[in-house]
């Protein structure tokens, strides 16, 4: 896991071209785009779909502390989120790494190569239980679950910003001991 994490705002829509950006002039640093796949119900078919996880923001990751400006020298940059500033000209930089919270959801979103894909669910009793993929780890706060919709309700916090998305898992069951996709 790298050493420091930072959070980028942008305008929505601009993302992927401000990570080709910004890859060229970090090439050190790992920049992901957060995006999710969720399985949609149309014309009596499921059909999966990759969405941006939350528009306008792109994850930075650095073994080595850098500079907001840096990462600010993009007009499509609006800001580096970051912390109150200690005052401590050494320590203002890593005034913009990530903490807490924001840290563990970022590392969350790295772990998963910045592409959460769908989860496996099975019904334990009248529970749903996660049994594997990226919600199975995460740490945030799952507001609901939608069974029939095959989705949860998960809230992300990352600095000020909240955002409740609906991630998709599939159901499965156990059928003469194999796990199979519930039909």
């Amino acid at each position: 896991m790298p050493n420091f994490t930072y959070c980028i705002a942008c305008n929505a829509g601009s993302e992927a071209v401000l990570k080709r950006e910004l890859s060229g002039r970090l090439p050190e640093a790992t920049i992901l785009y957060p995006v999710f796949d969720r399985e949609e119900h149309k014309d009596g078919k499921w059909t999966v779909k990759t969405h941006p996880l939350i528009p306008g923001y792109l994850f930075l990751y650095s073994d080595t502390v850098l500079a907001p400006d840096l990462i600010c020298r993009s007009k499509r940059v609006n800001k580096v989120l970051g912390y109150s500033d200690t005052g401590d000209a050494q320590q203002h930089d890593k005034s913009y790494s990530l903490l807490g919270e924001d840290l563990d959801f970022a590392n969350w979103v790295y772990k998963h190569d910045g592409h959460i894909k769908l989860s496996r669910a099975m019904l334990v009793g009248d529970k749903t239980t996660i049994i594997d993929g990226p919600l199975l780890d995460y740490e945030g706060e799952i507001i609901k679950i939608n069974r029939q919709r095959r989705s949860a309700l998960v809230r992300i916090a990352i600095g000020e910003t909240r955002k409740d998305v609906w991630l998709s898992f599939k159901w499965m069951e156990l059928k003469d001991g194999e796990l199979t996709e519930w039909a």
